[in-house]
């Protein structure tokens, strides 16, 4: 990632100052539950002097952070802060359309970005993105050693957003293996995402499973295009699915990588680790009828 060469500190009121006369275009957002997919979409969308894809911005994570935090969120100087942060992230780039795909640890950003509409601003669009419980448990594995360190601190997290302890009987979170604390962050992210798309409007959110984006990225390009009204040309992502960002390695642009070795990938490492997963995803059973999960469309399984 680029790291900025000078840092400068302004006052609250040269930034209102400023975002007040800055021209503001509608942006598009990209949530996601991870593990999913959403950094190769992001790839698919980015297109220089077409749009401008800005990737898991930390000062999106460090605002969520200071959401959960604090003890009144609705206080003058938290609402100040959260509209700063977010007028700087979605300022206007000539010619090109501005898209933020925010970490999923900013994920409880959600209802302030969406609701209620903001007076004066175009309305936002968001594209979220998930994939099966299945699927999830399987990049955890293929990346344990990294998920061991960081994924109990992402899951303390994750589960101040939403009601969701207080629906599930799991009363210490913490003394969970690797995989079962693996459900639990599955689990209690697509329980957010089904509360806010049942208070949506509609319109304001469009659902998509990695598995429908690797079966059918050229249906998918379009579609989520569409959407956000990006303004990207059919060829242009026809040649992204064909030969270009769909077809290289999500996080090492120099690698070559397609759905293929994905699923090769996939199966491989369900094989080695048959009986644990097996064993996880029975004690995942009574906490997915508990609190139910809908499939984001007909590609995703839930269980």
């Amino acid at each position: 990632k680029p790291l900025p060469i000078e840092t400068i500190s302004l006052s609250s009121a040269r930034i209102d100052a400023a975002l007040k006369n800055m021209a503001m275009m509608q942006t598009s957002w990209i949530f996601h539950t991870g593990f999913c997919g959403s950094t190769l979409l992001a790839n698919c969308l980015d297109h220089p002097a077409a749009t401008l894809v800005l990737r898991e911005p930390l000062v999106l994570s460090r605002l969520a952070q200071s959401l959960r935090d604090s003890s009144d969120q609705n206080t003058p100087g938290m609402q100040g802060l959260i509209a700063r942060v977010i007028g700087l992230c979605e300022r206007s780039y000539p010619g090109e359309a501005c898209i933020i795909k925010a970490s999923n640890f900013a994920n409880p950003l959600i209802p302030r970005l969406m609701w209620p509409k903001q007076s004066g601003r175009p309305a936002r669009k968001a594209l979220l993105m998930s994939c099966s419980l299945d699927a999830l448990l399987l990049s955890i594995l293929k990346k344990q050693a990294e998920a061991e360190i960081l994924l109990q601190g992402f899951l303390r997290a994750l589960l101040q957003d939403s009601d969701y302890l207080a629906n599930v009987n799991v009363p210490d979170p913490d003394g969970l293996n690797l995989l079962q604390q693996s459900v639990l962050f599955w689990h209690c992210q697509r329980h957010f995402l089904q509360q806010r798309m049942a208070q949506s409007g509609t319109g304001t959110f469009m659902p998509l499973s990695m598995e429908r984006f690797l079966a059918e990225p050229e249906v998918v390009l379009p579609e989520v295009a569409d959407f956000l009204q990006l303004g990207l040309a059919d060829e242009l992502l026809e040649k992204t699915v064909a030969d270009g960002a769909f077809r290289r390695h999500s996080k090492q642009a120099n690698q070559s990588y397609d759905p293929e070795i994905y699923q090769r990938d996939q199966q491989a490492t369900r094989l080695a680790h048959a009986q644990e997963l097996a064993a996880t995803l029975a004690w995942a059973e009574p906490l997915l009828q508990r609190l139910p999960i809908k499939p984001f469309d007909r590609f995703e399984t839930v269980g």
